[in-house]
């Protein structure tokens, strides 16, 4: 959420704020992100493992953070934090990951109905999700070490 009511600093109220926040509301939805997120990597891993069940290695990833930021101005930037905890060989460890999306005015994200706020939401799950491959695969080969 954006606006003084949310100690944004960045000097968007009124309208702007208010549908700025109804949209995010929407495309922010806990249960669609999780979804969001296993759905984007699920289909990033396929391309890297054979992901079986029956695995003794396992990483689960959450989104711990998604909240937009305010640079300054009328610009706002999405921010997600991620907790991926990955067990290889029986040995577990929490990584964590952060995306920042790029800083744009306002009136952008308000294009076309919070389109293109909802394809920033889609792109920084996507985007965290291949960090966490990438950060599982940097392990493994760091294991077979």
């Amino acid at each position: 959420m954006i606006g003084a009511e949310y100690g944004g600093t960045g000097g968007i109220t009124g309208e702007k704020a208010d549908r700025f926040n109804a949209l995010a509301k929407t495309v922010m939805d806990e249960a669609r992100l999780a979804a969001e997120l296993h759905d984007r990597t699920t289909e990033i891993a396929a391309h890297y493992w054979d992901v079986r069940p029956d695995s003794d290695n396992s990483a689960a990833l959450e989104v711990s953070s998604l909240h937009f930021s305010q640079p300054g101005g009328e610009r706002v930037q999405l921010v997600a934090k991620a907790s991926l905890r990955v067990t290889l060989g029986g040995r577990a460890k929490t990584l964590e990951i952060r995306h920042e999306g790029p800083a744009r005015h306002i009136d952008h994200w308000l294009e076309e109905d919070g389109r293109m706020l909802a394809s920033e939401v889609e792109r920084a799950m996507a985007e965290v999700a291949l960090s966490a491959v990438q950060r599982i695969t940097r392990q493994t080969q760091i294991a077979r070490r």
